[in-house]
Formats: C-alpha cells, structure tokens, sequence
C-alpha cells in the first residue's frame, strides 16, 4: 500500500514538475544537457527569467505547404498579440520553442543487406539534421518577424529550436509528422 501510495505520489510530482520542459536545454543548474542549436535570433530575455512567470495562453502554430501560417495559426498568433498589447507596460514575455518530426541519426539506422537498403532508399529521402534544423530555424523567424510586425518588442521574446525532442504525435503517420512539424508560441505574465 505504501509502495503504490509513493508510486502515485511520484508520478504525479513528475507531471507537475513536466509543465514547461521547453527550455530545459538553458535553464541554469537543470542537469539536463542538449546541445545548443542556434536560431541565429539572438535572446535578449533569459530562459530562467521566463521560467519565474506564468503562462497565459499557449498555441501551436503551423504552416501550410507555401510556408504560410494556417488561418487557426494566425488566430493563435493574433490572440497572443491581443492578449499581450493589453498588458501595456507591465511584464510579459513570449516564447518561440521550434519542433520538428522525428530525425534519426544515420548511426541509429538499422544495417540492412544490399537490397533492402536499395529499396528502401528509393522511399524514402534522407535529409541532414542541418537541413531540417535551418527549416525549424526559419519557421521560428517566420512566427519572429509576424510578432516584431504587429508591435511586439524583440526584448520580449525568447527564441529555442528543440528540433525533434517533443513530438506532441505519432511518427508512425504523415498527419502525426505534420503535428510535430510547429512553433509552439506561450504568453508569460
């Protein structure tokens, strides 16, 4: 009985303490290291300064095959505006956090005879992790430049490509890589 009231009791402090890990990879003394994937957006607002606050309204954003924001998405991201012009002068902070679907180091791939590698690199196209973080990097810039345009301060707003490290949906699907495909966009008071 003690074993499972600790187990749920752990479990439970796991989810709470799970709330935002986003910016684990440059929170100060977390003990979680990830390598530093550069946005080419330089942060002017800490990642711990934004961990002290709250967060207000939190919203995917995505893009349609032209790179353009879906029409839910620029409603998010009008929302966010909205919410953060109203505080005026008070504090608040956006972050941008970019995710990608999954990316499979080549070292990782299964060794298959010369056949079925041969057939099976006919499927699929193999792209580099730098390919696919610089796409990550320009939908975060997209997201980026649309707040700077509507008036929202560059001092404001926190920048981080976390790649594929939060899949928010299957892999197994096109429609699940396409979720994880996003910019995750969160108001903080």
């Amino acid at each position: 009985m003690i074993k499972k009231i600790l187990m749920i009791l752990s479990l439970g402090s796991t989810v709470v303490v799970a709330g935002d890990l986003y910016t684990s990879t440059y929170l100060s003394g977390s003990g979680v290291i990830y390598p530093h994937i550069p946005t080419g957006i330089e942060n002017r607002v800490s990642a711990d300064t934004i961990m002290t606050k709250r967060s207000v309204y939190s919203a995917s954003i995505y893009f349609d095959r032209y790179g353009e924001f879906t029409k839910d998405s620029q409603k998010a991201l009008d929302k966010i505006v909205d919410l953060a012009k109203k505080r005026g002068s008070k504090d608040y902070y956006i972050a941008l956090i970019g995710h990608t679907s999954s990316y499979t180091l080549p070292s990782h791939d299964i060794k298959l005879n010369f056949w079925s590698s041969f057939w099976q690199n006919m499927k699929f196209r193999s792209t580099s992790r730098d390919t696919i973080s610089d796409e990550v990097n320009r939908r975060i810039l997209r997201v980026y430049n649309s707040l700077n345009d509507k008036g929202i301060n560059r001092d404001r707003v926190y920048t981080e490509n976390r790649m594929d490290r939060d899949p928010i949906a299957t892999e197994a699907t096109k429609e699940g890589k396409a979720l994880n495909r996003r910019v995750s966009i969160t108001l903080y008071y």
